[in-house]
């Protein structure tokens, strides 16, 4: 039988041994004609047969042993070893909660509606954490309810066990602004100054908790000074236990790069106006 090293089809000898279930024929094949037939006999080694004779044993055995050389079974044995039915069911809930996110309001927070619904949304995302992040990509997907986007990366940040690293909230809101996608843009910038525009704006206020959670941040790096009085060149050797200014900690100086980067976003694309929370 010819070697082929780049085979495209199944050849017309390897088809007749599967066909005929020739086990003696299939363990003459070639390397690339044996990897052509593995789903089918991987399929043939893991359903039970119908075929319960000592000879159909035996001959399972041998299909094993050619299965065991090749490294791709695993693979395969995977892919057929899905509940399909379990994987129906998901990606049905999956659509369900695609058509939730899409029929949701386009700015969440100017209606009580659309309260309610980042509201309801962001208790199931707390009672299954593992979905908050792919809810959250769904809800930048549609450009929908902006303010369930944000509640999911705020809960996201208090649960981060990282202290100096740049925080996912940073991360989250720095994409939307200074990404690629104009329609994303617009719409996060449309939700901030839509905030802004409320007469009053509560601590219940997603974009109140965003701003607050991003000055605990921003406080979080700022150099402290213990003594406010400005002290001498003179008096330092005085009095060597005055604490002055000491700049900004080296470990801190990629999140504080981070959040002079976001906050010149937030007021130049978003038009964030500084206000006291």
């Amino acid at each position: 039988m010819t070697e082929c090293t780049s085979l495209q089809f199944v050849s017309p000898f390897a088809f007749e041994a599967m066909q005929k279930v020739d086990v003696v024929r299939l363990a003459s094949l070639s390397d690339p004609e044996l990897r052509l037939l593995l789903p089918c006999l991987v399929r043939m080694a893991l359903c039970a047969p119908a075929d319960q004779s000592q000879s159909w044993a035996q001959d399972k055995k041998l299909i094993l042993r050619l299965l065991s050389g090749v490294e791709a079974v695993n693979s395969i044995v995977a892919l057929l070893s899905v509940d399909f039915h379990a994987l129906e069911q998901d990606a049905s809930k999956e659509q369900q909660l695609r058509g939730l996110i899409k029929n949701g309001e386009r700015q969440d927070e100017e209606s009580l509606g659309g309260r309610r619904r980042t509201d309801a949304l962001r208790f199931l995302c707390k009672m299954n954490p593992s979905q908050a992040l792919k809810v959250r990509g769904m809800v930048v997907e549609e450009c929908h309810l902006p303010g369930l986007g944000v509640a999911l990366t705020l809960d996201h940040t208090k649960n981060e066990a990282c202290e100096d690293g740049v925080s996912d909230l940073v991360c989250f809101v720095s994409g939307l602004l200074l990404g690629t996608n104009a329609k994303v843009r617009t719409w996060f910038g449309t939700f901030i100054r839509n905030g802004q525009q409320r007469k009053r704006e509560t601590s219940s206020s997603v974009l109140w908790q965003m701003r607050r959670q991003l000055l605990l941040e921003l406080m979080g790096i700022l150099p402290t000074v213990r003594s406010t009085r400005i002290v001498e060149e003179a008096d330092v050797e005085m009095e060597p236990n005055v604490s002055v200014y000491s700049g900004l900690k080296e470990e801190h100086v990629v999140k504080a790069s981070a959040l002079l980067r976001l906050y010149c976003a937030l007021m130049g694309i978003a038009g964030l106006k500084y206000s006291i929370i």
